[in-house]
């Protein structure tokens, strides 16, 4: 498989580095960052965003629990925000006490939350708080859920993943991976394997048996591996890096189909989140240089390409 594309959009607005993106809907999404604007774009109007709050905060992660119309923000100075898109007000700022968070997930009922502290603090889509489980003296940076097999995985600044019972919420195993701390996650239900990104700049992939077994370790990047995805419908893996490029890999053989880099007037700093609208094959980046932009990408079913 050859992998081409061709730069679709760049969105500016922001005035600081901007380290997270949130999925709406196929028609529109929202980046936030360091200068605490929440801004919401549409993919075919790159001018025109609509800035939905100013927090005075910056802005570490988010996640929108579209059952709610509910867009969740974690906080360098460790708040929890959450602001109704309809009406486009700020419904809880939460103080969690755990320091600054780096990770917000969810599944039908629960919305997980990463934290500096080493806690992971549970809240239901209403934004009360059910439960926390402490699982290190280090910050939880990323978490991804097994919807399949109702499992959570919490990797750690300690250089393990926590595979946690979401019932009990409790730890069931961990996996000692790396010789930093781990950064990015992302989950294939179709496989089973868990990938695996570090602050080393290695990608590892695990098949998460009864007894994970490392199967793949790739020198993916220069930097640390901040961000990654997965596209099932092309069976790819695209993850993004500090060493200012996003590379998207294949998902079976982990051979490397495309590096987006200054060829294509990529990102100038380091490449921080990743989101992907599948119907329309747009894959978006944000990045510290202040800009998000937006990536067509084309398969196509011939022999791999790794020269960019």
């Amino acid at each position: 498989m050859k992998m081409d594309l061709n730069k679709y959009s760049q969105w500016l607005g922001h005035k600081g580095p901007v380290y997270t993106l949130a999925l709406i809907d196929e028609h529109s999404f929202v980046s936030a960052g360091s200068d605490g604007l929440i801004i919401k774009w549409t993919p075919d109007n790159p001018v025109q965003g609509l800035v939905i709050a100013q927090t005075g905060e910056q802005i570490f992660c988010s996640h929108y629990i579209s059952s709610a119309s509910l867009l969740v923000l974690g906080t360098m100075s460790g708040y929890l925000l959450a602001i109704d898109l309809k009406q486009q007000i700020l419904l809880h700022k939460i103080d969690l006490s755990c320091g600054s968070v780096f990770s917000i997930q969810s599944d039908d009922q629960f919305l997980y939350v990463a934290t500096q502290s080493g806690v992971l603090i549970v809240f239901n889509h209403l934004l009360e708080s059910v439960n926390q489980l402490a699982i290190s003296n280090l910050s939880l940076r990323c978490i991804a859920i097994n919807h399949t097999d109702h499992q959570i995985y919490v990797a750690s600044s300690d250089k393990h993943v926590y595979i946690i019972n979401p019932i009990h919420l409790s730890v069931r195993s961990q996996i000692q991976v790396a010789q930093h701390s781990i950064f990015s996650l992302a989950y294939s239900a179709e496989s089973k394997r868990l990938y695996i990104g570090s602050r080393d700049a290695r990608l590892y992939v695990y098949q998460m048996l009864e007894k994970p077994e490392l199967i793949k370790t790739i020198d993916a990047h220069l930097f640390t591996i901040n961000d990654m995805l997965i596209d099932p419908s092309k069976q790819i893996l695209i993850s993004a890096s500090r060493d200012k490029t996003i590379r998207i890999w294949d998902l079976q053989s982990f051979e490397l189909l495309k590096v987006i880099d200054q060829k294509y007037e990529a990102h100038r700093n380091s490449v921080n989140k990743l989101l992907y609208l599948g119907q329309s094959n747009l894959l978006i980046s944000a990045s510290d240089d202040r800009s998000v932009m937006g990536w067509k990408l084309h398969s196509i079913n011939t022999k791999y390409d790794t020269n960019g």
